[in-house]
Formats: structure tokens, sequence, C-alpha cells
């Protein structure tokens, strides 16, 4: 299982070939055997009757995990399943869904209930996956003939799995339903092939595809197919069934090839083919690259459904725009730029004859387009009549898709249809995330002109609002979807927004926080909206639109003019009070863009954010930190931290004092928070420099990982916090040096210590491994996830380039369906070096910034006192800063020389900027050490 699981693993990779030796040597058959007997077992007599649930799960567990090694043998072609294989499984989901097993029986708590779903939707996906309808597609594609092609089932084999097949009924037995209906698309492929064969002694029997169809159809098949898309479960569930998207997708497809499935508005199935469509395609962006390849044979039949919803655009809209929405994730080719390029045009026309073509002899308006009109004289194809004298009519007039449907968009918006709004604006929000090729392709003025519109629709509602202050819910999701578009929008022309934009969209967002602001009670759509909001807000104040405009605002009183103008300064400060929003990371970032200028630093201290956040602190500081920990992050398995509250709050003060540094405002915070973080939350700044231990036996490689403690980036990025803090208040040396009397000297210890386990990130490299890494950071958050995915952007072999990799690896899921998985997968870890991964970078890198801060701030200590020292004529040893022994720094130097060495040879010809940042920063460490000596000699 921990092979077949593994699929980033090379296919040369000896755990991989073991498990296809054995297969090879009859371990199919053992784990169906084995599966029929955990099926037909019975609760062991001579137990007792209260461990009869552990036993139900313990024995649900183990039925899923055979049909998860089954599946992914199948799915990855360890073996095949001939057609006395496929019978057996038949057999059993036919008992299963009988009652006559105990895999019904066993689901008597919410967790058995999950686990016998699972399986059974396991074990219906495998008797799909091994029709082999991929297979069969193929060879109907190339027209090849059923003997001449590669089929695991003959022809008896066909007639016998068609004799169980007839014993199911869908109508008392829903589950079966898509097994029916994909043995009858199995059934036609394969008769198509058997048709194109010379040899007549392959027509044994005719069989009645059709019945199959129409039972599988009316039993409800392709709503239960959209039930396993939408259930939870199997998305809780890792990699095992990673792939039965991928199963549905071919299922579907080998369906509407089979029986030229076209999507009418007026069919229920229609709309549940396009529902499954748009489930199986949405966030997989495998999938979505697969569609979009011309080669992909498989995609083909679906790639032709889009086509025709093509072909009658702008006439039907819902349908086209539901499925590129789903089909968004990834890049489109640039050949298939639907929304850019010029399309054609389809609207009813009214007819005299049966024409198959027809000429507009007057300018014809396009319903659902106000003001567009099909110029007199052109000329167009009837698709198909739809009334006594009325065809739809596909025009030959071809203007850009986007143009056509932001007048379709804005139109609707007036018009209040709910849902082709919602999934339009969907639509353009996931077109402008994923697809930014178009973003180039559509110009910024038609971005803008749109981005003006959305506005002046928002604003228009929100001031609808103002005056009831009450919404419905539909309002709520509405001006989410304008707010989020918006956003997408703002991202994508990031350095190119034209400032009566920007202000219009700061208009927008101050608009509704503060409509938002007064709604009570506040619904909970509109804290999303307020987020989204607040994270618009953001984005538009760092765009280079409002570079000009905010150097202007350094002076207080433009600064105040601008912010009182734009900002709802006040009513987002309210906002802090709430310690459960969720929107407080937002706000917080918000106030950090904010006070990087002088006038916004001004502001929010005139503003009181110093109360505000202290209050914040005092109430829930401890859920933010480490408190109470011994090593870094060790009480990640004790907190939730919401998103570096904590950290957050340090950096905006720390923008702020360095905003004002020669203001007297600046000193009055400096004062103050000298006082509050080391005095008050002394104990919050210690943990944030707390160092872990570094393996140093071989007691501690035999060491559990799940003994030993986690930290994640964000705690990382806490310390950075802190440590910007603290250099920036020691500047402030008088006021620093009387505040920090009590704790100076823990505070150096603790810096030389943290300093000291990141100066032996080059010891022992080879002895180590994952199992005694000697910083276990996995990823803990979606955007860790996908960064964890994208491959190294350093590509060092030294230093902590080298190390973090051992500790970033995933943390295992702790779950009763994995338990037994986490285990094995634990006992027989590999040694081999963990591949270097964006998020292993990014994790060494911010070792090397926490470094340079460390040195940073203790170069500063000493330069201080050596100044002291100079003014009154002597130096004071008592008092004099603790320096880090020259092991240390020479560790540190070793590891910026070696890592700054090696991507200069490697990169000779081409430097990234992402080398040149890295470069930079290990260049900096290893000019602090020359620094130092200057200073004391």
């Amino acid at each position: 299982m921990h092979a077949l699981h593994n699929g980033s693993v090379s296919e040369d990779n000896t755990m991989k070939e073991e498990a296809r030796k054995l297969f090879h040597d009859g371990l199919e058959n053992k784990l169906i055997l084995f599966f029929n007997n955990i099926l037909s077992s019975s609760y062991p007599e001579q137990m007792d009757a209260d461990f009869f649930t552990l036993w139900a799960e313990e024995t649900l567990i183990e039925d899923n995990l055979v049909l998860d090694i089954l599946y992914l043998a199948y799915y990855d072609s360890f073996c095949t399943c001939g057609g006395e294989m496929w019978k057996k499984f038949g057999s059993l989901y036919e008992g299963i869904l009988a009652g006559d097993y105990n895999l019904g029986k066993l689901a008597i708590t919410t967790e058995t209930q999950q686990l016998s779903y699972h399986a059974k939707v396991q074990l219906l996906l495998i008797l799909i996956e091994t029709l082999n309808l991929e297979n069969v597609l193929q060879m109907v594609h190339d027209e090849v003939p059923y003997r001449k092609g590669v089929s695991t089932f003959s022809m008896t084999d066909v007639q016998d799995m068609d004799a169980l097949v007839s014993t199911f009924n869908a109508f008392e037995m829903k589950e079966a339903g898509p097994l029916v209906l994909a043995w009858a698309v199995f059934l036609y492929l394969l008769l198509t092939l058997v048709e194109k064969d010379e040899n007549n002694e392959l027509m044994v029997v005719e069989i009645d595809h059709i019945s199959y169809v129409r039972q599988a159809i009316e039993a409800g098949s392709l709503r239960y197919c959209l039930e396993i898309l939408e259930c939870d479960i199997l998305k809780d569930y890792d990699g095992s069934v990673s792939g039965y998207r991928g199963v549905l997708r071919t299922f579907i497809s080998a369906f509407v090839a089979s029986y030229e499935f076209k999507l009418q508005p007026e069919d229920s199935n229609c709309t549940l083919i396009l529902d499954i469509l748009c489930k199986i395609y949405r966030g997989e962006e495998s999938l979505c690259i697969q569609f979009w390849d011309k080669e992909s044979f498989i995609d083909g039949p679906i790639r032709s459904l889009l086509c025709n919803l093509e072909s009658e655009f702008p006439f039907r809209t819902l349908e086209i725009v539901r499925l590129l929405s789903s089909l968004c994730e990834g890049t489109w080719p640039t050949e298939y730029n639907f929304l850019n390029r010029s399309v054609g045009i389809s609207s009813l026309f009214e007819i005299n004859s049966d024409l198959e073509v027809v000429e507009a002899l007057q300018a014809v308006q396009v319903p659902g387009v106000e003001g567009f009109f099909i110029p007199a004289g052109t000329r167009g194809r009837v698709l198909r009549v739809v009334g006594e004298n009325t065809a739809l009519v596909r025009w030959e007039y071809s203007p850009s898709g986007m143009f056509v449907l932001l007048l379709h968009l804005a139109q609707e918006m007036y018009l209040n249809s709910k849902d082709e709004v919602v999934y339009t604006l969907d639509l353009l929000s996931r077109l402008v995330t994923f697809n930014t090729s178009q973003g180039r392709a559509t110009t910024g003025g038609r971005i803008f002109t749109f981005m003006d519109n959305i506005c002046q629709s928002f604003l228009a509602t929100v001031e609808t609002l103002s005056s009831a202050l009450d919404a419905s819910e539909d309002i709520l999701n509405f001006l989410a979807c304008q707010v989020e578009l918006l956003l997408q929008l703002t991202r994508t022309v990031f350095k190119s927004l034209a400032l009566h934009v920007s202000l219009l969209v700061l208009k927008c967002s101050s608009s509704g926080l503060k409509l938002f602001s007064a709604l009570k009670p506040l619904p909970s759509e509109a804290n999303v909206i307020m987020k989204l909001l607040l994270t618009l807000l953001l984005s538009v104040l760092q765009s280079d639109s409002l570079n000009a405009h905010s150097g202007g605002a350094t002076n207080e009183s433009s600064g105040e003019d601008f912010s009182k103008n734009h900002l709802q300064v006040p009513i987002v400060m309210l906002k802090l009070d709430d310690k459960n929003s969720a929107s407080i990371p937002i706000i917080l970032k918000f106030f950090l863009t904010l006070a990087r200028v002088r006038g916004g630093a001004e502001m929010l201290y005139c503003s009181g954010f110093l109360s505000s956040v202290r209050a914040l602190f005092a109430e829930s500081g401890e859920d933010f930190s480490r408190i109470g920990s011994e090593n870094l992050g060790s009480s990640c398995e004790k907190f939730v931290i919401p998103q570096d509250i904590w950290g957050l709050g340090l950096a905006v003060v720390t923008a702020m004092v360095k905003s004002l540094r020669d203001n007297s405002s600046g000193t009055a915070i400096v004062d103050s928070m000298i006082q509050y973080f080391f005095s008050e939350k002394a104990h919050l700044i210690f943990n944030s420099l707390n160092a872990p231990d570094f393996p140093s036996d071989d007691h501690d490689k035999k060491r559990p990982q799940a003994q030993r403690a986690w930290i994640s980036l964000a705690t990382l990025k806490e310390t950075e916090h802190t440590l910007m803090l603290m250099c920036e208040l020691a500047k402030h040396w008088n006021s620093w040096i009387k505040a920090i009397r009590n704790v100076d000297r823990k505070l150096r210890e603790k810096c030389i210590h943290l300093l000291a386990f990141i100066s032996r990130g080059s010891q022992r490299l080879g002895e180590l491994s994952s199992r005694n890494a000697p910083l276990l950071c996995p990823p803990t958050v979606k955007e860790d996830f996908e960064i964890c995915l994208k491959p190294s952007y350093v590509n060092s072999r030294n230093g902590w380039f080298a190390l973090s990799p051992l500790g970033c690896v995933p943390k295992p899921k702790i779950s009763s369906f994995s338990t037994a998985l986490s285990t094995y997968g634990q006992a027989t870890e590999s040694t081999d070096p963990a591949p270097k991964t964006g998020f292993s970078d990014t994790v060494a890198l911010q070792v090397y910034r926490i470094a340079f801060l460390l040195l940073k701030f203790l170069c500063l200590q000493t330069e201080c006192a050596a100044k002291r020292a100079e003014e009154v004529g002597f130096v004071d040893l008592a008092h004099f800063p603790e320096l880090p022994m020259p092991e240390i720094l020479h560790g540190l130097q070793g590891q910026a020389i070696f890592i700054t060495t090696e991507l200069c040879e490697a990169n000779k010809l081409k430097v990234s900027q992402e080398t040149q940042d890295v470069c930079n920063l290990l260049l900096q460490i290893c000019g602090i050490r020359p620094h130092w000596r200057v200073m004391l000699f």
C-alpha cells in the first residue's frame, strides 16, 4: 500500500518493483479472498460486547485498506482485471447491496457509516475502472476492430458478465445504477467495434444495451454519480481515491460519446450531466489540462459538448459559463481563447420557410445583450427550429466573446437574473485568477471599463440598502461575487491600475464597510463581504497607481485627508474588538500597509491603534503565541494559531516606529511599547526566541516523529517579526536600556542560543533523515501546501536548503481510517534524502532571515555599548553585551559562502531574482562579522 500510495517515486523504485512482484505472484487473488472473509466475518463470541463498536471500525478499516490497494493497483496498471475477477467483484457488490454481507450491518456510528459508504463507492469505482472504458474509447477512436485491439475480456467473458449485470435491479438498489449504465456504455462501444470486424464468429449474441440505459437513467444513476462527487467523505481521504474523478470523467465521456448526448435545457438529465462535469473538473488542474489537450481522446466527447454550447452563445449563456468556470484550473491553451477571440453570435430569428441559410435584411437586436445588433446583410445558419416561424440562427458576425459576455452581464445585473449573474461573475473571477495569458490578451481599458461598471452597480446597491439597513441572502451573495471579482481584476492589473479606478474601488470599499458595520444583527454573509472588502482595500493601497498619491501622503495633513476620504479607519479599527472575527488578519495587513508611510502611521496612532492592539492581545494574546512551550513551536499541538495575529501585530508596531522615528509620536510609541512588550508580554517575546533541540545522538534517531516538537512557517514568521521589532526599538538606545534592564541578559542569551542552533545546520548532514530532522516544519495551511507542490527554486545542496526538506514533508493525518497505513509508513520510512520543494526552500530562507536579524540585533547591542564606552572613557565589562562564540559565526559564514558560491556557479548564464535575493541575504550575514571587528577594535 505504501509503494502504491507514493505516486512521486520513480518507476524503478525498489518498493514499486516489490509491489509488482507481489501482484505477479498472486496478491490480487489473496486480497479478494481476504476481503470476502472480512465481509463474512462475525463478532467473536468470546469478545466483550462493549468492544463491538471498536471491532466494527477495525473491520471496516481493513475492508477499505484492501479496496484501496486493489483500486490503486488497477488504476496505476500494476495488474489487469480479467473476466473471472470482474465477476467476483460484481458478485461481492451485489451481495453487499442486497445485505448479504456485514458491511451495512457494521454501520452503527457516524464513523462506521462513513467507512461503509466509502467501501461501497470504492468497489463501484473498481468495477467501472476495470471495464477499461478508456481502452475501448481508444479503439473506437482509432477504428480498431475488437479482435485486433487489446482487451482483457473475451466474448465469452462478456456474455458471462452480462448475465451477472442483468441480475442487478437499479430501481431497488440505487447504488447499482451507475454500474448498469457503465455496462450499457461498454456494450454499446463493444458492439460498435464488433460491427467493424469481418469475422462474424465474434457476433455471438446481440445484447440489448438500450434496456440497461433506460433502467439506469430512470432509476437515478446520474443523481447517484453526482452524490459521490459531492460527498465530503471521499474528499477527506488521502491519495487512495485521488483518481475517482478521473474514473467518473472517463465513464461520463464514454456515455456522451455512445449516445450522442446533447445538453438540452428542458431535459433534467442534461442538467445532471452538466452538474457532474462541473464537479469533476472544478479544482482538478491535471484533468483540466488534459481536457484542453487535443490529443486527449478521452475528453473529446466533452469538448464536443462545449463546442455545441459555444455555437448557441449568447442565446444559452448559463450552461457554457458554468462549464468554462469549472475548466479554469491552470492555463487555457492559446488556441482556445473563447472569451477574447472572435466568436459567432446566435439569436432567435423569424423565418418563413425551411431555409438552412438566412440573411438579415435589417439590423437584428440580440436579446439579452441590449444595444448590440447584428448588422443588416449578415448571413446566418439555422441551428434548429424552436417554433412555428422561429429558428435559432448562428450569425456570421464575430465580436469578442468577452465583449458580448460583459454586455450581457451588465443587463442581467439589473434584470435580477441571479443564477446567471453569479455564475458569470464566478467565471470572470476564476478566469482572471488562473488565466492571466487572457489578462494580457484583454486590454487594460476593457478591464477598467468593466471594473467601473461593477463599482457603479455595487455603489447603487449599497445606497439602496443604506436606507433600509437590511439585506436578503441573495443580495449579499450578489455583492460578495462583485467584490471578489473586483479583487481578482485589481490583482490582474495591479501594476497598471488607473488612478480614477483605484479611487472608485476605494469608494466602494469604504461605502461597503460603512454599510455592513451598521447592520444589526450582522449576517454571516456580511462578515465574508467585509473580509473581501478589506482585502480589496489592501490590494488597492499596495498597487502602483497609488504610489504617487501615497507619496504625497507622507505629511500629516495630506495623509489625514486621504484617509478620511477613502479608508474608514475608525470603522475598521472597531473590528479589532471582535477577537473571533476572521477579518482580523486582513485588518492587520491593511494597517501594516498604512503604517509603512508616515501619514498612515500617524493616523493609526491618533486613531488609538496601540490601545486596540493591547486590548486584542490582552483578551486572546495567549492563543496567538507559543506560551508555555519548551521548544520553538511545540504548542502547535496545543493551540490553534489564527493566521499569525501576534506576528502581524508586532509588524504593524515595528512599521509605525520606523515611519515615525523622528517624530514626537514615534518617541511616545517607543517608550510605551518597549515597556509593554518587554515587561507585560516578555514571556511571549522569549517564547518567540526559543530554539529547538538539535538531535545529537542515536537515541534521537529512534524517537518517533509524533513525539517531537512541530513548528509551522507561521511560527518562523512570528520569530522574524519579533526580531524586527527588537532591532527597531533597540535603535532608541536610551529608552531601550532603561526599559529592559532586568531582561537584557536573558534576551541576548536566547538570541545566541537560537543563532547557535542555526549555525549547526551544516553539521552531520549525511547522518540525518526525516526521522531525526533538526527542524520539523510541515505545511499546515493551504498556502503552504500549494508551495509544497512547486519545485525548488534555490536548488542548493548546502546548509539549511539541504536540511529543511527532511522536516518539511506533510504531517500525516491521524484518523481511524489512516492509522494502519501511517503506522506502516513510519515503520518502513526510507532514509533517502527528502525531495526539495518550494516550501522547503521558503522554510530555509526564513531560517536565514532569522539568523540575519539575530546578528543585527546583537550587533546593535554591541554598537550601542561601544558608543557608550567611548562617551564615558572606559569599557564596563560587567555590563558589556555577550557575543556569540567564534565557532557560531564560523558556522554561519561557512554556510553562507558555500551556498552563495554554489548558486553563482550554477547560474552563470542567467541569475533569477529569487537567487539574487538569497545571495544578497547570505552576503549580509557574511558581512556582519567584519563589522563586529571594526566596532570592537
